[in-house]
C-alpha cells in the first residue's frame, strides 16, 4: 500500500485551521485520539503503538480511556473513520480538549513514539531536517509532509488508520520548530 499524499494533505488543512493554542493543543489531541483508537481498534497492527499505548496507560496521570466520565466530554469517531478510510482531525481542533489529563499523557504518548523517529527525521543525509535546513528543497508544506511520512515508514504502515497520528506527531515536531527538535 503507498502512502496517499493527498489525505495527508487534507489532514494538515484541517490542522491548519486549529486556533493557535500552542503545542498543548497537539498534545490534548493526540492523546485523544490515541484514546479513541485504544477503546475502538483494540488490535492494531503495531507492536510500537500497543506497547507505547499500554506504557502510557499505566502511569498515573494516563487519560482515562474507558472511563465515561471522561471520554464522553471528548469528540470520538476519529478511529471508526480512519479505519474505514476517512480519516479526519477536526473534531481536534477545539481548545476544550485541553486538560492536564489529556496534555500529559500526549507527551508521554509523543516521547513513546519518538524513539526510533528522532534519528530517521533528523540525521542522514536524505533525513527531513537535511532536506528542509540544509538543502533548502522544502518549503514549510513540504517538510510537515515528508516528516508525515517518515513517522508513517517509521513507527506504523502506509493505512489510512495511522495518518491522523502522524500527523499529530508532525504537528508537535514542526511546530516545536524542527531546528529544537534535532537539537541532540
Amino acid at each position: 500500500m503507498e502512502i496517499d499524499e493527498k489525505l495527508l494533505d487534507s489532514l494538515f488543512k484541517e490542522a491548519d485551521a486549529f486556533p493557535e493554542a500552542g503545542l498543548d493543543l497537539y498534545y490534548a489531541g493526540l492523546a485523544v485520539l490515541v484514546g479513541d483508537m485504544c477503546r475502538n481498534l483494540p488490535r492494531l497492527p503495531s507492536e510500537l503503538f500497543n506497547y507505547v499505548a499500554s506504557l502510557v496507560a499505566t502511569k498515573d496521570y494516563a487519560f482515562p480511556y474507558f472511563d465515561p466520565r471522561y471520554s464522553n466530554m471528548l469528540p470520538g469517531g476519529m478511529a471508526a473513520n480512519a479505519a474505514a478510510g476517512q480519516p479526519s482531525i477536526k473534531h481536534l481542533g477545539r481548545p476544550d480538549i485541553i486538560h492536564e489529563w489529556t496534555v500529559e499523557p500526549g507527551q508521554a504518548l509523543f516521547n513513546g513514539f519518538n524513539g526510533r523517529l528522532k534519528e530517521s527525521i533528523c540525521k542522514g543525509k536524505d533525513c527531513s531536517y537535511n532536506k528542509y535546513i540544509e538543502k533548502r528543497l522544502l518549503t514549510q508544506a513540504d517538510l510537515q509532509k515528508d516528516v508525515a511520512i517518515t513517522v508513517l515508514k517509521t513507527n506504523f504502515s502506509a493505512d489510512p488508520v495511522w495518518y491522523p497520528t502522524a500527523v499529530y506527531i508532525t504537528q508537535i515536531i514542526v511546530k516545536t520548530p524542527i531546528e529544537k527538535y534535532c537539537e541532540f
